[in-house]
């Protein structure tokens, strides 16, 4: 097996040109990163000048068991790790389920392989204001289709718990 970069220093060629990126992941991804733990455990407040003093887990106590913020703090915890279980997990599976149906030859393939691509195509704001239309209380397809059970919704998604819901919906139909 022969090593396409010869010989002596040209074996050391790949390592040098990932220097530059690794330099600057150091730099602008992990600096920073290592950063924020070591002041987590101190008392800084980002004033010019003012002392910063070592406090180990006190930031992590406050922020987790002490006064009202602490249940709001574990609230949102929580609402994040469920969304990223639930999203992760059926985002993957979902992912590898269309993999399997784009690749047959299935019919209506091109009109699913449309649907199923148009996420990547569509920027940001265009999906924002298509799923607002589309969840629109007052006439949007989902309200009509409710009106058919004799349902309305005059604030579909407005609800904290069904507006959660739909961000997980959409965060997995956007990025799947």
């Amino acid at each position: 097996m022969s090593y396409h970069f010869g010989r002596g220093w040209s074996k050391l060629t790949p390592y040098l040109l990932l220097l530059p990126g690794l330099f600057f992941y150091f730099l602008i991804s992990l600096g920073p990163s290592i950063a924020t733990g070591f002041f987590s455990f101190t008392d800084a407040t980002g004033i010019k000048g003012a002392p910063i003093r070592w406090i180990g887990l006190d930031n992590y106590r406050e922020f987790l068991f002490m006064g009202r913020a602490s249940l709001d703090n574990l609230d949102a915890l929580k609402r994040t790790l469920i969304f990223s279980f639930v999203v992760t997990t059926v985002q993957f599976t979902l992912g590898l389920i269309v993999a399997l149906i784009v690749n047959q030859k299935l019919k209506f393939t091109n009109i699913f392989r449309t649907i199923y691509f148009m996420p990547v195509i569509l920027g940001v704001v265009i999906q924002g204001l298509m799923w607002s239309l589309f969840l629109y209380p007052l006439g949007g397809p989902v309200a009509k289709f409710l009106a058919l059970f004799g349902m309305r919704s005059e604030f579909l998604g407005g609800q904290p718990t069904e507006a959660f819901a739909w961000v997980i919906f959409v965060q997995i139909w956007a990025n799947l």
